[in-house]
C-alpha cells in the first residue's frame, strides 16, 4: 500500500457516487476522483443494505441490484472489505455511546479496524469521538 490512504465509505456514499448524484461534498470528490487513493473501500455490509433498501423499495436502481451490485464493486478503485469475527465483535464493544444501528455499528467497528477513515454524512457516526470521519 505505500503512502496510499485507504478510506472506507458508508453505503450512501458508495450509492451517490455510484449514481454520480451532486450529494457528495466537493472533499468527498476530491478523494474519491484522486487516482493516488486507489483503496476505496465498501464494506460487505453496504451489499446488503443496498440488497434490503433495493428490495424494500427504498432505493431505486438503474439495474437489477445483482447487476447494479457487480458493476458498482467492479469499479477498479473500489475494494470490498469482507465481516470477519474480529470486526463483529469490535462493533458489540465500541467505547462511549454510539447508536445502535447495527451496519452503522459495523461500518465503525470495520474503519476502526483497518485504521481508516470513514466517509459518511450520516450526524451521529461523524460525533462518534471513536473513529475518523471525512464528510
Amino acid at each position: 500500500m505505500g503512502s496510499t490512504q485507504v478510506f472506507l465509505l458508508d453505503t450512501h456514499i458508495w450509492v451517490w457516487w455510484m449514481h454520480g448524484t451532486s450529494d457528495l461534498s466537493r472533499s468527498t470528490l476530491r478523494i474519491l476522483e484522486d487516482p493516488l487513493n486507489a483503496d476505496v473501500c465498501v464494506s460487505i455490509m453496504s451489499v446488503w443494505e443496498v440488497a434490503m433498501l433495493e428490495a424494500a423499495g427504498r432505493l431505486p436502481l438503474p439495474l437489477p441490484v445483482d447487476a447494479w451490485i457487480a458493476n458498482a464493486l467492479g469499479v477498479s478503485r473500489v475494494r470490498m472489505l469482507d465481516l470477519t469475527p474480529h470486526i463483529a465483535m469490535e462493533a458489540t464493544r465500541l467505547p462511549g455511546t454510539i447508536h445502535k444501528d447495527p451496519v452503522d455499528r459495523l461500518l465503525v467497528a470495520t474503519a476502526r479496524i483497518h485504521d481508516c477513515p470513514l466517509l459518511t454524512v450520516d450526524q451521529q457516526i461523524r460525533h462518534y469521538p471513536h473513529v475518523v470521519t471525512l464528510p
